[in-house]
């Protein structure tokens, strides 16, 4: 776990190989490196494979789990305040009280400052040089693409090529532009709307509505009643946190932030079904 105390805590990397179709003597890899921070690879390493069935003709393709994720020795630990409930999804993000029960949980467990995105690009090296690929090409996707950086910088000899997606800098300090970022894209989804002439039609005040509900919930959590496939009803907890966090995520995609202003309008009439 740690370099530098050899003989203490050990901790396993797991790694999966997948060879080249073409020539027996491709030797440089395409690493996949996943997001997060926080994500694994491995459980996905199949949709990948047939993703790049035509790369691999020249290049095998290799999964490592970072240390802490997946099948790498997972630190894992509940964050939902109510997680047994059938709509848990319906949470704040990254409830304080929660996030330091889990850092002292994990650390009975962990030494905690190992866990970092230095030391992943050191467990790189090490499965590289076990291998014995003299280069590798680096594909990070979002979280991934600061892990192919900061194994950039610590061994540039090592790297053939990178392939980056959703670039995360070294200097990205997380979460703390997540807000900023967020009514920037909120904003560039209004102004969409407005230039729309339907969207416009069927949805004049999307803005004010945005802001009506957030002033709403602050002052009064809404309780929603959702019927779940089992016919239980759950009856989740809806703040201005929740709700401006999952208008967040929902940004990042095309087709949920397409829904946005329909599920804005109606919490503006009261209804969170469609939020929820």
């Amino acid at each position: 776990e740690n370099r530098t105390q050899l003989g203490r805590r050990q901790l396993s990397l797991s790694v999966v190989l997948v060879p080249a179709t073409g020539d027996s003597d491709a030797r440089v890899p395409i690493v996949l490196l996943p997001g997060g921070p926080g994500g694994d690879i491995i459980a996905q390493h199949g949709g990948w494979t047939r993703l790049l069935a035509n790369v691999r003709q020249e290049h095998p393709l290799l999964f490592v789990d970072p240390r802490g994720t997946g099948a790498s020795g997972a630190l894992r630990c509940a964050l939902a305040a109510e997680p047994r409930r059938a709509v848990s999804h319906v949470r704040d993000f990254l409830p304080l009280a929660q996030v330091r029960a889990c850092r002292r949980e994990l650390a009975r467990r962990a030494d905690l400052t190992q866990y970092t995105t230095e030391a992943i690009a050191h467990d790189l090296e090490a499965v590289r040089a076990t291998l014995g690929f003299e280069r590798m090409i680096l594909f990070g996707t979002s979280g991934g693409t600061r892990q192919a950086l900061m194994y950039l910088k610590r061994y540039p000899h090592r790297v053939e090529a990178m392939i980056l997606s959703g670039m995360v800098p070294l200097s990205f300090r997380m979460p703390m532009h997540y807000a900023a970022d967020a009514q920037a894209a909120f904003d560039s989804l209004a102004r969409s709307c407005t230039s729309d002439a339907a969207c416009a039609r069927a949805f004049p005040r999307l803005r004010e509505d945005f802001g009506a509900v957030l002033t709403t919930l602050e002052r009064n959590p809404v309780r929603v009643a959702v019927r779940l496939p089992d016919g239980r009803v759950d009856t989740p907890s809806v703040t201005r946190g929740i709700f401006a966090e999952r208008v967040r995520t929902a940004l990042y995609n095309a087709d949920a932030a397409a829904q946005l202003a329909y599920v804005i309008a109606r919490a503006a009439l009261g209804d969170f079904v469609p939020f929820v």
